[in-house]
């Protein structure tokens, strides 16, 4: 099946993964209440391929077994078709980059699209630097993700909009800015 993308825009400590797993995890409808997601993760107990930053690894993975999700910090490129077998979701933040992580992303990205398994995507910064856009970019068009996370800047830097400023990891736009675009 097609999935089509979510936004979402939660950005506290660790809430990140805890976001992006019940994205995932969740087939219900969007207005389904955040207690009953959760619910229905810890039912689930969904395994969770995180390709996570640097900076923010453990805590995503505290986030995620407070949640009753089972995470694998799994980053090597040549491990992940194989992991994304036995993997329910990946979880791609593209906080901190550099190529081979990128040639990770792309490989577990691909393989969870042809397994027609959710992931979801993090454009951290999507639009301060030529490499980081065009990496968020060539993911999602490539392997269409089943959720896009991000503020209103990387949303709407993603989208090739113009108007998109960016600081970093900071948005500068406002959500009814990318919402009117």
């Amino acid at each position: 099946g097609t999935h089509r993308p979510r936004r979402l825009s939660h950005r506290a400590a660790g809430g990140g993964a805890m976001a992006q797993a019940a994205a995932a995890a969740a087939d219900a409808d969007l207005g389904a209440s955040a207690a009953n997601v959760f619910r229905h993760m810890k039912e689930l107990s969904p395994l969770v391929q995180c390709i996570s930053n640097k900076v923010t690894v453990h805590m995503n993975a505290e986030a995620l077994l407070c949640a009753g999700a089972a995470p694998a910090m799994v980053h090597a490129t040549e491990e992940s078709p194989e992991f994304a077998a036995i993997a329910n979701v990946l979880c791609v933040n593209v906080g901190t980059l550099d190529p081979p992580q990128v040639e990770c992303m792309r490989v577990a990205a691909q393989s969870m699209h042809q397994l027609n398994k959710p992931w979801v995507i993090d454009p951290v910064a999507c639009g301060a630097t030529t490499f980081r856009t065009n990496t968020c970019k060539s993911l999602v068009a490539d392997f269409k993700p089943t959720a896009i996370r991000g503020n209103a800047s990387e949303i709407m830097a993603l989208g090739g909009l113009e108007l998109a400023q960016s600081r970093g990891v900071e948005t500068t736009n406002s959500v009814s800015e990318a919402q009117a675009s």
